[in-house]
C-alpha cells in the first residue's frame, strides 16, 4: 500500500459521514439482536391438529442443575477419540421430576397449564428424555 492509499484511506475514516454510517450500522445490529432474543409468555398447544395460544401469567419455579466439569469432559472425549468410540451428545443427569412433585400448575383459559424451567449454567443446549408418559 503506498503513502496516497494510506492517506485516502485514513481520511475516509475521520469523515463525519463514514462515523455516522458505522454508527448507525451498530446501532441497528444492537436493537436487531435485543429483537432476536425477546421472548412472550406465550404456549401453543394443539386440540385435534389445531393449534390454540395459551397466554400465560406467571413464572415457572426453575430447577437448578449440578455444575458439570467441562474440562474433564472433553478430557474424557480426546482419551476415547482414540478407542473409536462416537463423540459425547451431553452428560447425563438423571432426575425424578413430575407433574406432582415439581413444577407449577397455572389455570389458564380452557384448562391448566404445567410449568418448570430447567437451568444449567454454561450448558450450550438442555435435551430432556422422557420415560414415563400419562
Amino acid at each position: 500500500m503506498d503513502l496516497k492509499s494510506f492517506l485516502k484511506l485514513n481520511n475516509s475514516m475521520t469523515n463525519p459521514q463514514f462515523t455516522k454510517r458505522i454508527c448507525l450500522t451498530f446501532l441497528f445490529a444492537l436493537v436487531f439482536s435485543f429483537r432476536l432474543f425477546s421472548q412472550i409468555p406465550v404456549r401453543i398447544v394443539y386440540d385435534d391438529e389445531v393449534p390454540v395460544v395459551v397466554r400465560s401469567t406467571s413464572t415457572p419455579p426453575i430447577v437448578k442443575m449440578p455444575s458439570i466439569d467441562v474440562g474433564v469432559l472433553k478430557k474424557e472425549d480426546k482419551q476415547e477419540e482414540g478407542l473409536g468410540i462416537p463423540p459425547r451428545f451431553g452428560k447425563d443427569i438423571d432426575v425424578n421430576y413430575t407433574l406432582s412433585n415439581s413444577g407449577k400448575w397455572e389455570d389458564v383459559e380452557g384448562g391448566k397449564l404445567w410449568k418448570l424451567e430447567i437451568f444449567s449454567e454454561n450448558a450450550l443446549s438442555i435435551n430432556l428424555i422422557f420415560d414415563d408418559f400419562i
